[in-house]
């Protein structure tokens, strides 16, 4: 695409041939295409984001995507000791379900080491730095 704007620059503006790209970019008032791109993929996606419920292309997408949820697993020496898959509805956001999985396995751990006794340790790993830390911060 950037060599076909590039093309389309140097034909509208055919005097400043010599021009570098970025040059005849501002001389015509048009922007790079990449910038050009993340516009238009914004917009699009604010447009997508206020369509109502009752649109044609909210319809057709199934319940999945329209709600938010929760997935954890606990593996013991390479065995899966506990799953859950948790739905939280439609008012949602992917940080509550960051922080509902997290609890989950917060408390399903600690069960699981109860009855056995010779764990130490357990590890979380999660993309949501800030709901790790909201779920095991100990202070008040």
């Amino acid at each position: 695409l950037e060599k076909i704007q590039c093309r389309g620059l140097h034909l509208i503006c055919a005097v400043f041939r010599t021009m570098p790209v970025a040059a005849l970019e501002i001389k015509a008032s048009i922007p790079p295409i990449r910038i050009e791109l993340d516009r238009l993929n914004h917009s699009c996606a604010l447009r997508f984001n206020k369509l109502s419920t009752s649109n044609p292309i909210i319809q057709r997408l199934d319940d999945s995507w329209r709600a938010a949820g929760a997935g954890l697993v606990g593996y013991h020496k390479n065995n899966k000791v506990f799953s859950r898959s948790i739905g939280l509805g439609f008012r949602a956001e992917a940080y509550d379900g960051e922080i509902v999985g997290l609890s989950y396995a917060a408390g399903l751990a600690s069960s699981f080491s109860e009855q056995k006794l010779n764990i130490t340790h357990w590890q979380f790993f999660s993309d949501s730095l800030s709901s790790v830390e909201s779920v095991f911060d100990t202070s008040p």
